[in-house]
C-alpha cells in the first residue's frame, strides 16, 4: 500500500535520531506536511489526526486573540518570565481551537481504547500545532527574549523513542527550549525544558 506524501513524511520523521538546528524554523517541516508557511490568526491550518494527515482550516475571533495578547501583559522582565507566558498562550490556543477542528478532547501522549474521543493527536501532529501557535505569537511581535526554531527530534538510533517537539530559542543566550505539547491534553501546559534534556529521552515525570 502507498503511502501520501505526509504519511511518509511523518514515519521518516519519527525514525529519526537525536536532531536539533539551533538556526532552523518550522517551514520546512511546514512544507513536508502540506501545511501553509504563511499563517495568521485570521487564516490558519492545523493537524487533527495522528501523522497530520487531515487538517482542517481554522481562524481566532478578535476577542480570543485579544485574550491570547493580554497574557504578556505586563510585558516579561526576564525570558524565563516569558516561557510561562508562552506556555500559558499555548494552552489557551488549544482550548480555543480544540472545538472548531475536534480536537478538544485530545488525550496525553498517544491515547487508545474507548475513553478516546474524537481526534486524538501524535507528537507529529502536536509538533506542527505547537509551531504554528508559536509563529502566530512570533510574527505578532509578543515574544521579546525567543525566537521561535525548527523541531527536535529523538529516535530508536539514539536508545529513545522516536517523538518530536516544537521549540523556541532563547535570543541573548542561544539555549534552546522544547515547548512539548504531546504530554498534554488538549488545552493544558506544554511541558517547558531546555532541549538538552529532551533530547536525552527524558518526559515530565522524570
Amino acid at each position: 500500500m502507498l503511502l501520501n506524501k505526509s504519511a511518509l513524511t511523518a514515519c521518516l520523521l519519527l525514525l529519526v535520531g537525536c536532531g536539533y538546528n539551533h538556526n532552523s524554523k518550522p517551514n520546512y517541516w511546514f512544507k513536508h506536511l502540506d501545511l501553509p508557511t504563511s499563517i495568521s490568526p485570521q487564516n490558519l491550518i492545523l493537524c487533527t489526526n495522528f501523522g497530520c494527515t487531515k487538517q482542517r482550516s481554522s481562524s481566532f475571533s478578535t476577542g480570543e486573540w485579544e485574550q491570547i495578547e493580554n497574557l504578556f501583559l505586563p510585558a516579561s522582565e526576564t525570558a524565563e518570565q516569558e516561557r510561562i507566558q508562552i506556555a500559558k498562550a499555548i494552552a489557551l490556543m488549544e482550548s480555543q481551537q480544540g472545538p472548531k477542528v475536534g480536537t478538544q478532547n485530545d488525550l496525553p501522549e498517544n491515547s487508545f481504547g474507548i475513553g478516546v474521543k474524537g481526534s486524538q493527536l501524535d507528537c507529529v501532529a502536536e509538533t506542527s500545532n505547537t509551531s504554528i501557535y508559536l509563529t502566530l505569537l512570533e510574527n505578532a511581535k509578543l515574544l521579546k527574549f525567543h525566537t521561535v526554531t525548527g523541531h527536535a527530534h529523538r529516535g530508536p538510533f539514539t536508545l529513545n523513542m522516536p517523538h518530536n517537539t516544537a521549540t523556541i530559542k532563547e535570543t541573548s543566550s542561544n539555549k534552546a527550549f522544547a515547548i512539548d505539547s504531546w504530554f498534554s491534553a488538549n488545552g493544558q501546559l506544554p511541558w517547558v525544558t531546555p532541549v538538552e534534556n529532551w533530547l536525552t529521552g527524558a518526559s515530565p515525570d522524570s
